[in-house]
């Protein structure tokens, strides 16, 4: 109709087996070549590992009371398991921390010792099914000698795990599933859009995640044993803008165990169940950074279709949008902040401002993991509203109130905030202001763990796995952050920025509030001598004071002023000269430590000249720029000094239009 859109998805990856008609397929899937035949054709071993769902915290892990065995729906006492790991109190078995129990079910062996009299045969076996009496916080994982890694070794998929974080075994539940491999995988979902209905705006969504798992048995080609699981995945907002008020709201809840990927096999028919790059497909990429290429390795779909993953990846960091670091725009080995010139334009990371929301410390804009593009992260419940008004136009108050929980555990991310935005431009005094302030008090123990783009001076960059430092379990967050342009005769910008998170309750034991505040000052003039030649002298300085909340970390305390002349001569449209020199005097202003620890820097003055020759040219309707140049640098400490020249020749392509 004229006010509502909706709109319904159905996707599904199953294994089919071309010998048997339509009828006998499914979407369900079914199990055929070596899924139905590898490792001797027949269930010979089921293992089950028991472990704690969250082993960081050391206590209250798997406790197992009681376990048996079911073959095609009958219980079979008489058959026990061999029992690895583990530790015994009070009777029962516990898997806490690291620990894991296994039980391993030797089917064959026990056939043939007639154990299992009901059965001749274990080749005749159509189900298993293991039923499990659980307590505290559990995870259950499964696999056989049919379900293995490259190696034969067994490959452990999940089949459940505890609901919270129980510690006093009064979630006592009886667990029965099926033993299957995987056969299918299917998203079935609906939305629904409202654009404009009373003056709010409405979008919703909700899913359903089946997985199916069949029994593999080499005599069995179809009907074989179905075990199904089933997760859902629902979102809705809502929002309502009357000028100058404005609203939003949200909720949210993604099973832990939503899933949009399916193994496929290779042109031999077998899985590697490990090996997620080749026997892994995917619905739903992981692309950060939105580029043309995912982020993660997977079999047809890597860099250049060589599998191979996306190695940069620097989400909120491209702003032009032309697939290069905007922190190295030139494409070498030291981050643009940090190399002498450049730096003048490109400010370090750390003192830029936004929204960080999971409480990590990484702003969210520039976060990357490894989890497929949801809306939402999987095992995440909860909601978010905000409410504000627009004071003056670019100008916002608002408040909001954030409360999310993890579904598989007992952690939670509590935020009540605030946010003031500023913007207010001088069109006749050439003056732009922006201004932000954001308070937060958070109670938040969910770790949101990254994979982050790093360059380190003299480094190409790689990607970096970062763990989140919960530091923010019982804090006040506190960021202003201000930023003042004025661009008429010399022009002149200036950055502030104060951040701190001050501990509360139970977190001031051990920790010490975490301090950031940076200034940075710079202005340049350009003179113009003739239409051929200008000088441009440039002055920056960079004040930085960092107190980490663990306070064996050491705190640092920096200025930097750099003073820099750049002079370029142009002697005709395709050609130019360049040519430079820039000096800075680095105070390191903390108290110098005797000895001095790893990575403290003493104050030094560094020179660096610089010249280079630039050459435009058209090729065969393309534009080529050529720059070749050399640059000389000193750095001069108390007692010594170090000299580091570089050589360069560059050519860029690229078209006239």
């Amino acid at each position: 109709g004229d006010f509502a859109r909706v709109g319904l998805t159905y996707v599904d990856a199953s294994h089919q087996n071309s010998e048997l008609s339509m009828d006998d397929n499914s979407l369900k899937g079914v199990l055929s070549g070596d899924m139905n035949t590898g490792g001797g054709g027949n269930v010979r071993k089921i293992m089950v590992r028991l472990s704690d769902d969250s082993p960081e915290d050391g206590k209250g892990g798997a406790l197992l009371l009681r376990q048996r065995v079911f073959i095609d729906g009958v219980e079979h006492p008489e058959i026990e398991p061999l029992v690895e790991g583990g530790v015994t109190r009070m009777g029962l078995l516990e898997a806490s921390g690291g620990d894991i129990v296994t039980l391993t079910y030797d089917v064959q062996n026990d056939f043939r010792a007639g154990v299992a009299d009901q059965i001749t045969d274990f080749k005749e076996i159509r189900k298993i099914e293991v039923g499990l009496v659980l307590a505290n916080d559990y995870k259950v994982k499964a696999a056989s000698n049919m379900q293995t890694n490259a190696t034969g070794a067994p490959a452990y998929l999940l089949v459940a795990k505890a609901p919270g974080n129980i510690t006093d075994a009064s979630n006592q539940k009886y667990i029965r599933f099926q033993y299957g491999v995987p056969s299918g995988n299917e998203v079935g979902g609906i939305t629904l859009e409202l654009p404009d209905v009373g003056g709010f705006n409405f979008k919703g969504e909700y899913a359903v995640n089946r997985r199916f798992r069949r029994f593999p048995n080499q005599n069995i080609r179809k009907n074989q044993a179905l075990a199904t699981d089933r997760s859902e995945a629902l979102y809705a907002t809502a929002s309502q803008s009357i000028y100058p008020w404005f609203a939003y709201g949200e909720i949210f809840s993604m099973d832990p165990e939503y899933s949009t990927s399916m193994f496929i096999p290779d042109g031999r028919g077998f899985v590697d169940y490990e090996n997620e790059k080749t026997y892994l497909y995917e619905f739903v990429e992981d692309n950060d950074d939105q580029d043309r290429y995912p982020d993660w390795s997977r079999r047809y779909t890597g860099v250049y279709s060589g599998d191979l993953p996306d190695r940069e990846v620097f989400p909120g960091l491209d702003e032009n949008n032309d697939l290069i670091s905007d922190f190295n725009q030139n494409g070498n080995n030291q981050p643009d902040y940090a190399e002498p010139f450049l730096r003048y334009d490109v400010d370090p990371p750390e003192f830029l401002f936004g929204a960080d929301m999971n409480n990590n410390t990484v702003i969210d804009r520039f976060e990357n993991d490894t989890e497929p593009d949801y809306p939402y992260k999987r095992d995440h419940r909860g909601y978010n509203i905000y409410t504000g008004v627009e004071i003056t136009p670019g100008s916002r108050l608002m408040i909001g109130y954030l409360n999310e929980h993890l579904i598989s555990s007992d952690r939670k991310n509590r935020s009540a905030y605030g946010l003031l935005t500023l913007h207010k431009d001088f069109p006749r005094q050439h003056l732009d202001i922006q201004f932000m302030e954001f308070v937060r008090r958070v109670r938040d123990n969910i770790p949101d763990h990254l994979i982050q783009w790093v360059q380190p001076p003299f480094s190409s960059g790689g990607l970096q796995d970062f763990s989140d430092p919960l530091i923010a379990q019982h804090a006040f967050i506190h960021t202003t952050y201000l930023e003042i342009e004025y661009s008429e005769f010399l022009p002149f910008k200036n950055k502030f920025k104060y951040e701190t998170y001050h501990q509360r309750g139970s977190q001031t034991a051990g920790k010490r509030d975490e301090k950031f505040f940076g200034i940075i000052n710079k202005a340049d003039y350009k003179i113009p001598v003739g239409g051929s030649l200008y000088f441009w002298p440039k002055w920056k300085q960079l004040f930085q004071y960092r107190r980490p909340t663990n306070p064996r970390v050491l705190r640092t305390k920096e200025l930097s002023e750099i003073f820099s002349l750049l002079i370029r001569y142009q002697f005709s449209r395709q050609l130019w000269i360049h040519s430079g020199v820039e000096y800075e005097i680095f105070s390191n202003l903390q108290e110098k430590p005797d000895p001095p620890p790893p990575g403290f820097v003493d104050d030094f003055g560094k020179l660096t000249l610089a010249f280079q020759l630039s050459n435009t040219c058209d090729y065969l309707g393309y534009r080529l720029t050529s720059n070749a140049g050399i640059r000389r640098t000193r750095r001069s400490f108390e007692e010594e000094s170090e000299t580091n020249t570089v050589a360069f020749v560059s050519v860029f392509v690229g078209s006239e239009e």
